[in-house]
């Protein structure tokens, strides 16, 4: 014969505290005014922490724009991230596309300030790292509040074979970075 499994078995070290908890939801307040009490206290600081995690944030838009002016001075560091003496690379070729742009918080719309292309060579043209191309501007633009920076950076690859790929990066400057450095590896 079989033998049978109680849940109590099964329950095994837990049983006891299952046991607890049913007695501590089965206590009883003892008098209607300890209830009153608790209810007083309980239902104002549940009421006041659901309130506070609810307000409404602006953390995308800046606050306080000094005069509706971004003074910024971007600069860009390209190089290429190694020799590329393989082999492999051999007719491997790039052109890279540098971006600055103001873009609007709300509807997203963006206007290009500046950019260049640097236009389809070699990849072991590009420069070394301990020479990298450095390329400097400067940004006195006059924004709104819900206007912001963004520099973007993009790089096309094409090997010998006529194989293509694709790297795009991008990235928001906030309104009091004076001094902005952007590494631009290939």
């Amino acid at each position: 014969m079989k033998k049978t499994v109680s849940t109590q078995e099964n329950l095994g070290v837990f049983s006891g505290q299952i046991s607890n908890l049913a007695n501590l939801w089965t206590l009883k307040v003892k008098s209607i005014r300890t209830a009153w009490m608790l209810n007083s206290l309980i239902i104002p600081i549940v009421a006041l922490t659901s309130l506070t995690g609810c307000q409404e944030s602006d953390d995308l838009v800046p606050k306080n724009p000094v005069n509706g002016r971004m003074e910024h001075q971007i600069e860009f560091q390209v190089m290429k991230a190694k020799y590329y003496s393989e082999e492999v690379y051999d007719g491997a070729m790039a052109t890279l596309n540098l971006t600055i742009s103001l873009e609007n918080l709300i509807d997203g719309e963006n206007t290009i300030l500046w950019d260049t292309v640097f236009e389809l060579r070699e990849i072991r043209e590009f420069p070394a790292p301990e020479d990298a191309l450095l390329i400097r501007k400067n940004i006195s633009q006059i924004a709104d509040a819900n206007e912001v920076l963004r520099l973007s950076n993009t790089a096309r690859y094409f090997d010998r074979n006529n194989n293509t790929w694709m790297a795009a990066e991008g990235e928001i400057v906030p309104r009091d970075f004076r001094l902005v450095k952007v590494d631009v590896v290939l």
